[in-house]
């Protein structure tokens, strides 16, 4: 049961010491479906195939409330993938508008 925290851990340290140049990719949003578990929702956004620079071939991202209540049918959306301070890759997603304000902060 104490296995998850230190792995929990592992990927916040990954992200939080990662220096690595962003890689920006912008695929089209096909279809949004947002599910109510209990208090839990989950907003998926089903997207046109984007390969990462890692080889991760990605067709449906879990977004933000925010995120999936900016972006329709039809939209792009913003990946933002990175090589991780430990070598494992991640990414985030965000808005088109969100994601050139980032760039500011990330270039």
């Amino acid at each position: 049961m104490i296995t998850p925290y230190p792995i929990g851990a592992i990927a916040v340290l990954n992200s939080l010491y990662d220096h690595s140049v962003p890689h920006y990719y912008y695929p089209t949003v096909i279809y949004g479906e947002s599910s109510h578990g209990g208090k839990v929702v989950e907003n998926t956004l089903y997207i046109e195939p984007v390969k990462l620079e890692e080889g991760h071939l990605i067709t449906k991202l879990s977004v933000s409330r925010n995120v999936y209540a900016e972006t329709s049918v039809g939209d792009e959306v913003c990946i933002v993938s990175r090589s991780g301070a430990l070598g494992m890759s991640w990414y985030e997603v965000a808005s088109v508008a969100g994601c050139k304000n980032s760039q500011k902060i990330l270039l």
